[in-house]
């Protein structure tokens, strides 16, 4: 049998029935979000967002835009960080 604790007002929570890890719910989003700007934008500009399509440059990712989306990512975590320590 699994094991319960109480939560507010009485309810239990059992943690066997968590299907899997919080943190693979953001990645899941970011994996959606990858996937909705990659469709938008070979609908509607013919190109990729992610993926290099140039033929000038080798390299399978567009490395410039993955740099930039990396640092967009941790100065929102920075932040994010820095609000919730006042």
């Amino acid at each position: 049998m699994s094991q319960t604790s109480h939560g507010i007002g009485g309810l239990s929570y059992d943690a066997k029935k968590r299907p899997w890890p919080a943190e693979f719910n953001v990645f899941l989003a970011l994996v959606i979000l990858v996937a909705a700007f990659e469709l938008i934008g070979r609908l509607f500009l013919g190109d990729s967002f992610l993926f290099n399509t140039r033929e000038n440059v080798s390299g399978l990712f567009n490395e410039q835009r993955l740099q930039i989306i990396i640092l967009q990512v941790s100065i929102v975590g920075i932040i994010a960080i820095g609000v919730t320590q006042v």
